[in-house]
């Protein structure tokens, strides 16, 4: 079990810390989030999204993990 803990939350870890330093290189040197839509810009919504999805996947990581712990279905 500890095995199985520990690759989910060693992949998790390596998934955010790509897509959050792949976020600076994008926005800084590249057009990809230079766009437009509805005011927005393309970078904002990124941004939020690199700081919002480690915190939901935190969130279900955590259910995930009561569930076991209380004897839930693994």
């Amino acid at each position: 079990m500890v095995q199985r803990h520990k690759r989910v939350v060693l992949g998790a870890a390596a998934i955010t810390f790509t897509v959050f330093m792949a976020f600076p290189i994008l926005a800084s040197f590249t057009g990809v989030l230079g766009g437009v839509a509805d005011g927005a810009g393309a970078g904002y919504a990124a941004g939020l999204a690199v700081i919002l999805l480690p915190l939901l996947g935190a969130v279900a990581y955590r259910r995930w993990t009561s569930r076991i712990e209380d004897g839930g279905p693994r």
